[in-house]
């Protein structure tokens, strides 16, 4: 690791960077510098070592660590699979830090009593950490051990948590991350806020990702179950469907899984068939089943002995659990059927199938269950996990293949290619089923193109750029210019294929039919006209047939560019002599170069949705593929200039083909990216249409409002000029009241209006905090109270005003400082 100053003139900013050099395996650290790529690593891998040393990196405040085991930079939350070790990874990292803090203890949280003796087996057996338990009757207050291992509903206790110092702690570690969004756990981390957090997890999919953010900054590093068994770490998994049909669309959802009481009455019937199948399948194998719920569990184990099995069930009110799991590591018992009881903390090496009898959704359950079989033993071959055929149209279920891809069109190919019922390794299902999955993408391309290319043969000719030149016969009085075309000729031209979008009146509509009617049978066709004149042969529509031919087999011969040696504009077709030897030496020619050009057409377009067809990001996006599609239809015939010379050069076939794959390619490339700029810059500009619109509208509110204002200004100073033309005495008095009650109580009180009523006049005066839960009802009362007898109430606009006579507004004055104490 070496130090350097770096910074950046423009900004006039200057910091210390930390260049960090990573050795060993570093095949999987994301790396987009091609020269920067090591090379492949030639050491062989020891997959039962597991010992490794734990070295901090940086300096002050900057964070991090290497693992020598694959000598990579971890920082923050990481993710490890099943049997990977995060337990030992946890052991080195508390090991470096107590020695960093050697004041200060560890905290290791868990929230079963199995995790929590593993975690102090294997700090003590990985380290020279002394570790101590906190745990229902066990305590660590007063204990001198560098690491406590507690359970979280113990700590979550008020009194037990507040025995600890905040400071306590240098760094929690947290095993079995992806409960952490717990209140229990959520209470014990906060408790201590100035600890470092550090969080393992062998389950944490996309959705527990997201809420791990509010505690972790990121997932660091994620080792996930297809790397871990491809390098050697993990046992292979094999996969067996058997041909059970089990129907689930009766079974109700439970917090978003199956409701487990309802699956015990669909797996009931079965119990006895699955029992069978097992005789053949698990014979020889240390077999965990999981089961929905422990009355199922104990009905299946009685039925496994009777067939011979020697079965065990453990559950959490087994009083003989530890003994029974040791029996079963021992080989006492063959097949040990759990309730989803050994999810997590239980190590088991030898178990070599898995027998999932608990349908799930749940992604990381069924990871949870399968990775009890992962792990590495010796003579230990792989790990069979038998599947059945689970019937849901409704909900999307796990299966083996599931484990090593979250693609749910990849996971359902995959399940049919395994129901043949022989056991199959899961990573050759997934490899199969991707093959599948792109031969399919691959057929519903073609079909797309192929529905293109069909509009592009039915786009209609546009009758402006081929005829209207020539208008003999044709009735062009004004009677004829204002009436519009018939619906006969409207059928008429349509039958040939010619826009009737374009013409407008019947003259122009008789004008074409007439030329079309009138053509001379070895007159160019249409189609010929129209190509010619696309490349610039203006007068095309004058040539025969064969002029026209000869022509465009020039034209193909070079790659369907008009060749140098012909002019367009100024062009004039010889007539030919002995038309029939030239035209059939031409056609032989031409139909040659024809073949050449449809194997290239082919080769572009088989290469081209190959390419799509193997990305991920343009097969899910409708918009996008049939973007490309149309692209690459409507530029093919401008990408052959490096076929061409290829060709021209007499390169190999083998040559030829990587050429066109890298016109191909570079094309694709600029393409999706040139559509994704398009894109992005609509986006922006409906973006900016939305904040015009929302900017108009707000300024549309506000001059509204301004103009509300103002009316009511105008409205209100009507009043006022009313009351001081009519009672000019007693409105000195009013403002007086105003501006002095408005200056000491913050305008409370306010007169605001006159009104007539029962002949008399009246002054409003409006009590602004009258309704609000801050004006005491005492006060509220004693207001009214006061005046009571010579003022009316009245409510307006849901607020509380009082209606003082105009003859009694001086005594309401005097009576000011009455008020003013009652305030």
């Amino acid at each position: 690791m070496s130090e350097a100053k770096k910074g950046i003139k423009s900004l006039n900013f200057e910091a210390i960077y930390w260049r960090v050099c990573i050795s060993g395996n570093t095949d999987r650290i994301p790396c987009r510098v091609a020269h920067k790529i090591a090379s492949k690593r030639k050491q062989k891998k020891n997959v039962l070592r597991t010992g490794f040393t734990v070295t901090p990196v940086g300096k002050d405040n900057y964070v991090g660590f290497t693992v020598d085991g694959d000598n990579r930079y971890l920082l923050d939350d990481f993710t490890i699979t099943h049997n990977c070790g995060k337990t030992i990874v946890m052991a080195k990292v508390a090991e470096e830090q107590q020695r960093l803090h050697p004041d200060k203890q560890i905290l290791v949280l868990a929230h079963r009593g199995e995790l929590l003796n593993q975690a102090m087996n294997k700090f003590e057996k990985a380290t020279a950490l002394t570790t101590v338990k906190e745990k229902a009757q066990e305590t660590s207050i007063g204990s001198e051990a560098q690491v406590v291992v507690a359970s979280v509903q113990t700590m979550k206790n008020d009194k037990r948590l507040h025995q600890f110092d905040p400071e306590q702690f240098s760094t929690i570690m947290v095993d079995e991350t992806h409960h952490i969004m717990a209140k229990m756990y959520r209470k014990v981390i906060d408790y201590f806020p100035n600890a470092n957090m550090l969080g393992v997890t062998a389950t944490a999919d996309r959705t527990d990702k997201l809420d791990l953010g509010e505690v972790f900054d990121s997932v660091a590093y994620e080792y996930d179950l297809a790397t871990a068994i491809k390098d050697g770490y993990l046992s292979p998994l094999t996969a067996q469907t058997i041909p059970i049909n089990i129907d689930l669309n009766g079974v109700h959802m439970k917090a978003g899984d199956f409701n487990e009481s309802e699956l015990d009455d669909v797996l009931g019937p079965y119990l006895e068939r699955i029992a069978d199948e097992m005789v053949l399948a698990c014979e020889g194998r240390q077999t965990v089943v999981f089961m929905p719920l422990i009355a199922t569990s104990k009905r299946f184990v009685d039925i496994l002995n009777k067939k011979g099995f020697r079965a065990a069930e453990v559950n959490g009110q087994s009083k003989n659990r530890d003994t029974i799991l040791k029996d079963f590591e021992n080989r006492k018992y063959e097949v040990l059927v759990n309730a989803i009881l050994l999810t997590e903390g239980w190590d088991c090496p030898t178990v070599d199938c898995i027998v999932m009898l608990r349908p799930t959704k749940s992604r990381s359950l069924y990871a949870q269950c399968i990775g009890r079989g992962t792990r590495l033993s010796q003579g230990k071959k792989e790990c069979l996990i038998l599947d059945f055929l689970w019937n849901s149209s409704k909900h999307a279920l796990c299966h083996p293949v599931s484990l090593l891809t979250k693609n749910e069109a990849l996971v359902h190919n995959a399940s049919l290619l395994a129901q043949n019922g022989e056991p199959k390794a899961v990573d050759e299902l997934v490899e199969e089923a991707k093959e599948e999955y792109k031969k399919a993408q691959y057929a519903q391309l073609t079909r797309e193109l192929e529905a293109l290319s069909i509009r592009r043969r039915r786009k209609k000719l546009d009758p402006f750029e081929i005829f209207l030149g020539n208008a003999n016969g044709v009735d062009f009085s004004d009677e004829t210019q204002k009436m519009t075309m018939s619906q006969n000729q409207k059928n008429w031209l349509d039958s040939n294929n010619i826009d009737t979008s374009l013409i407008k009146t019947y003259a122009q509509a008789e004008s074409l039919i007439n030329q079309l009617t009138h053509r001379e049978p070895d007159q160019a066709t249409l189609k010929q006209v129209k190509l010619l004149k696309d490349k610039g042969f203006k007068q095309a529509d004058q040539w025969t047939k064969v002029e026209a031919s000869e022509v465009i087999g020039k034209i193909a011969e070079n790659f369907w560019e008009v060749p140098r040696s012909i002019h367009p504009n100024t062009y004039q077709p010889k007539r030919l002599e002995n038309i029939e030897n030239k035209e059939n030496s031409s056609s032989i020619q031409h139909s040659e170069i024809k073949e050449r050009i449809k194997k290239f057409d082919k080769l572009i377009e088989k290469q081209f949705l190959e390419l799509i067809a193997s990305d991920k990001e343009v097969t899910a996006n409708d918009k996008l593929r049939k973007a490309m599609l149309q692209a690459m239809m409507e530029e093919k015939s401008n990408r052959v200039t490096a076929i061409k010379r290829a060709f021209l050069q007499k390169k190999s076939q083998k040559e030829i083909d990587g050429i066109v794959y890298q016109e191909n390619k570079e094309f694709y490339t600029q393409t999706k990216e040139a559509w994704k700029v398009s894109e992005e810059k609509l986006r922006q500009e409906k973006r900016r249409e939305a904040r015009k619109k929302e900017r108009v509208k707000k300024e549309q509110k506000q001059k509204e409002k301004i103009i509300s204002r103002e009316k009511a200004e105008e409205v209100s100073k009507a009043r006022e000029d009313k009351i001081k033309e009519l009672f000019p005495d007693e409105w000195y008095l009013v403002k007086a009241l105003n501006g002095r009650w408005m200056k000491k109580y913050k305008g409370r009180i306010t007169a605001i209006a006159l009104t007539k009523r029962e002949g008399d006049y009246y002054v409003r005066v409006h009590i602004s905090d009258f309704n609000k839960k801050t004006f005491k009802e005492r006060k509220k009362k004693q207001i009214i109270d006061h005046f009571y007898g010579f003022s009316s109430e009245v409510h307006f606009r849901g607020e509380k005003h009082l209606s003082i006579p105009i003859s009694t507004l001086k005594e309401f004055f005097y009576k000011e400082t009455v008020v003013a104490a009652i305030l």
